[in-house]
């Protein structure tokens, strides 16, 4: 089996060359053509070229020839103008000798349109010059071209005969090859029947395509096996992953749950604590009634004692007015009662009993608290007052011309928080204006004067720029 499968790698690696090498030989032909087309393009451009250089050099020299005839027409011209200045003298010289006027102003004249036309033919001369030049230049650059091309062209000859000499090199190698593969096959032929070596060459054929079907399945098994590694460590990642977040969940489950626990040993504690608070409280009031009953039976023991002592050295008047004192504190009290009775029936005369009233306390009535600030808006949102122009003055002689801020929170029976409320009063001019947000779990609540009001108002009217700040 380890050698079948070091003959299959060593088959398929064989096939893989062979592959490889044609390829890089049909590659090489295909470059080859290239350059073949490359060069005759290359030879096709400097033809051309060629024989735009054979045209401009025509023109060149068809230029000079006009050139020349240019230069002859303008020594015509100059030739022309001396006749005519000696046409002029003569003309003068005929005048001097008194010759026919009419005879001298025609030859003038004639003269005079032959030089116009010779001075016309010597800018058109010179017109034809400029475009000579111009030609001439034309014919330069294509000259410089044409020498481009041809060196191109060189450069190109020179390529294809390196080709040729690479192709001539390819050609003897495969030549060479195909001469040891036919000595090969000569050599296995006079080892082996014919029929043997068509058999054998078509089993390795078969064995060929079984390495190659074969290499071809371990290529799909092995990219097979590298998709199932990708895939199974992607899994394993998301698996990771996965616990991460279980984690992570479970550790945010038990903050959660610590945290509830917390806030419930809180809840408890402050529960507790206000249960304890309104004990002390009970209790506290508890003593201080007690201290006061204490205190006012100590008070009613004193009266009867001294009522006791003014009734034993005989002073009843006296002795009666207290034990009066006493039935004041504690109108139930019998024995202050009996007392009393027996002194007015065995003690006194009629005269002497003087229906006096009771001893009263002075009930003074209390003076009215002066309503604070606090009391106001407190009454406001318990909808114990109605807000009116009365309350707003008042309050806005209370607090400064601006916005003032206080902030708390409201609790229910337990303790527990229910609302934080921020109240601003705002005043202007003396004239007072009290806001309300009350934030709760349930949302957000907004009132202006005991009244329900809005966010908008919250922010318009007391979050003004203008107004003076307080907080």
């Amino acid at each position: 089996a380890e050698a079948r499968k070091k003959a299959e790698t060593d088959s398929i690696a064989a096939a893989k060359k062979l592959e490889e090498e044609r390829q890089a030989a049909l590659k090489q032909a295909q470059e080859a053509e290239a350059r073949k087309k490359a060069e005759a393009d290359s030879i096709a451009a400097a033809k051309k070229l060629e024989e735009e250089h054979q045209a401009s050099l025509k023109q060149a020299q068809e230029a000079e020839a006009r050139k020349k005839a240019e230069a002859d027409s303008i020594a015509a011209a100059k030739k022309l103008e001396e006749e005519r200045q000696a046409a002029l003298r003569q003309a003068q010289e005929a005048e001097a000798r008194k010759k026919a006027e009419a005879d001298s102003i025609a030859a003038a004249k004639k003269l005079e349109e032959e030089r116009q036309a010779a001075i016309k033919q010597a800018q058109e001369a010179e017109v034809r010059k400029k475009a000579e030049a111009d030609s001439i230049a034309a014919a330069k650059k294509l000259e410089e071209e044409r020498q481009a091309a041809l060196k191109q062209a060189q450069e190109a000859e020179a390529r294809k005969k390196a080709e040729a000499d690479s192709i001539a090199a390819a050609k003897k190698l495969e030549e060479e090859r195909q001469a040891a593969l036919k000595q090969a096959q000569e050599v296995e032929a006079r080892k082996k029947a014919e029929a043997d070596s068509i058999a054998a060459a078509k089993k390795l054929e078969e064995e060929r395509q079984a390495a190659l079907k074969q290499a071809q399945e371990a290529e799909a098994r092995k990219k097979a096996e590298a998709d199932s590694i990708a895939a199974a460590k992607k899994l394993e990642e998301e698996r990771q992953a996965t616990i991460k977040q279980a984690q992570e969940a479970e550790a945010r489950k038990k903050a959660e749950a610590d945290s509830i626990a917390a806030a419930k040993k809180a809840e408890s504690d402050k529960i507790a604590a206000a249960k304890k608070l309104e004990e002390d409280k009970k209790a506290e009031e508890a003593k201080k009634k007690t201290d006061e009953i204490t205190k006012k039976q100590e008070e009613i023991k004193r009266l009867i004692a001294v009522a006791d002592q003014k009734f034993a050295t005989k002073e009843y008047s006296e002795s009666k007015k207290y034990y009066e004192a006493v039935l004041t504190k504690d109108p139930g009290n019998t024995y202050a009662k009996k007392r009393i009775e027996e002194i007015v029936k065995s003690y006194l005369r009629p005269s002497d009993v003087v229906t006096t009233p009771s001893p009263k306390t002075e009930v003074i009535p209390p003076k009215p608290k002066e309503q604070t600030a606090k009391d106001i808006l407190t009454s406001i949102e318990k909808k114990q007052i109605t807000f009116d122009k009365t309350v707003a003055d008042k309050l806005g002689h209370m607090y400064p011309e601006g916005v003032s801020q206080d902030k708390y929170n409201q609790n229910d029976k337990n303790g527990i928080l229910e609302a934080s409320v921020t109240r601003r009063i705002v005043v202007i001019n003396g004239v007072a204006n009290v806001y309300i947000r009350s934030q709760s779990r349930s949302g957000i609540i907004y009132s202006k004067n005991g009244e329900v009001s809005t966010q908008q108002i919250w922010q318009t009217e007391t979050q003004d720029p203008a107004l003076k700040k307080h907080y």
